[in-house]
């Protein structure tokens, strides 16, 4: 349950910064989502390096914040792409 809590106030701060980005028109509204998105995909790479509880803890944090970049991205995009029209 606590891990859904810091995904969803994960991805509520990271469309937050993308809308921000989208109001200034600004393209760096896709790029803050997937610097988190790589910066989860390496935390998930060095939890095998861990490895143990240690590394089990740090591989689910670093899927719960790529889940979340995921949905700011694809909320993002959806603003984007409802602009256009």
């Amino acid at each position: 349950m606590d891990l859904i809590i810091i995904t969803l106030i994960t991805s509520i701060i990271l469309i937050y910064i993308s809308w921000m980005f989208y109001k200034k028109n600004s393209s760096f509204q896709y790029v803050v989502p997937l610097i988190v998105a790589i910066l989860s995909i390496i935390t998930i790479g060095l939890s095998f390096i861990v490895g143990r509880w240690s590394g089990m803890g740090m591989g689910i944090i670093g899927l719960s914040f790529l889940i979340a970049s995921i949905i700011a991205l694809v909320v993002t995009s959806l603003l984007s792409f409802r602009k256009i029209k």
